[in-house]
């Protein structure tokens, strides 16, 4: 996968998506797409995946299942929070589920006329020091 390479991921719309955008005063489309795009891909990959950053420090490791998980974290997440917008004017939404740890996805909306929502980056945590398993 290149930098420039967008993958639609196929989930439904979690109506608290729809809500917390309505309560930032931001319209999200209960039809939004959302995608998956090389350089998220990649700074996953390096930062959260199996050879990267994070696993020195004790963390496990965002692998490919984990990756497969995606459609359910973004259709049915325990949390969706509103975490502001980037200097490019993206608004930020962190969703979270607990998988044995939590899965955390961070996704922008790109075009609002679109509703198109793309991966800014998702990583786990353990629930508790070294309780994560990939079942």
């Amino acid at each position: 996968m290149s930098k420039t390479d967008n993958i639609k991921v196929i989930a439904n719309t979690s109506p608290n998506l729809v809500e917390v955008a309505h309560q930032a005063g931001i319209v999200i489309s209960p039809d939004a797409e959302h995608f998956l795009t090389g350089q998220g891909v990649l700074h996953i990959h390096n930062n959260h995946g199996p050879g990267g950053k994070e696993r020195g420090q004790g963390q496990p490791a965002f692998t490919p299942d984990i990756f497969g998980r995606l459609p359910d974290v973004l259709s049915n997440p325990d949390s969706v929070s509103y975490e502001g917008s980037d200097g490019l004017g993206y608004h930020r939404f962190l969703y979270s589920k607990r998988v044995n740890g939590h899965i955390y996805y961070i996704e922008e909306l790109r075009s609002p006329k679109r509703s198109q929502m793309a991966i800014k980056t998702a990583y786990v945590r353990y629930s508790k020091p070294g309780n994560f398993s990939n079942p």
